[in-house]
């Protein structure tokens, strides 16, 4: 082990629940605390940069946030009981909403893409930056749809929490 910090609660190195992370062109780290409806930046040593967000439904608020992507120099936030998808500059200035029909957990960017993976509606969702979809994948395939990322090839590789299973598709 190299570096480690955090302990349960609410305060600037607590955690009420780490659900995702995602690391900027600058190398920080960027942390979803679900549990405290929040996201905190951090730099490489552990320590806080920024921290936003509360529990609500207005711009910039989260109810259970669980996935986070660095994509186009923008932070993607997948607000999962609000069916959305918040984007936020690295300054954490609120940028916009797009509403995604479903609850939508892990999401990874991918060459002009951004994938979501959308338990509601069962399929792993391709949009682009402004959440226009291009495709969606696997429908029918998923008992609990939670997580998906992106193979260096394209595959899109998605974990199946109720199936026990990882199902792999095959790029286009």
């Amino acid at each position: 082990m190299i570096k480690e910090w955090g302990t349960y609660g609410t305060g600037d190195s607590n955690f009420g629940n780490i659900e995702c992370l995602t690391i900027d062109d600058e190398q920080n780290i960027w942390i979803v605390d679900g549990v405290n409806h929040r996201i905190k930046k951090y730099d490489q040593n552990g320590n806080l940069l920024l921290k936003f967000g509360k529990q609500g439904k207005a711009e910039g608020d989260f109810d259970a946030p669980f996935g986070i992507c660095y994509f186009k120099n923008k932070i993607y936030v997948s607000d999962t009981r609000n069916n959305r998808i918040e984007v936020f500059d690295k300054n954490g200035k609120f940028l916009k909403i797009f509403a995604i029909k479903g609850y939508i957990y892990g999401l990874r960017a991918f060459g002009d893409n951004i994938y979501l993976a959308n338990s509601g509606e069962g399929v792993i969702i391709k949009t682009d930056e402004n959440g226009d979809i291009q495709e969606k994948i696997g429908a029918g395939s998923f008992l609990n749809l939670v997580d998906v990322t992106i193979a260096p090839n394209g595959d899109v590789i998605a974990c199946d929490v109720y199936g026990r299973r990882i199902i792999v598709f095959k790029k286009g």
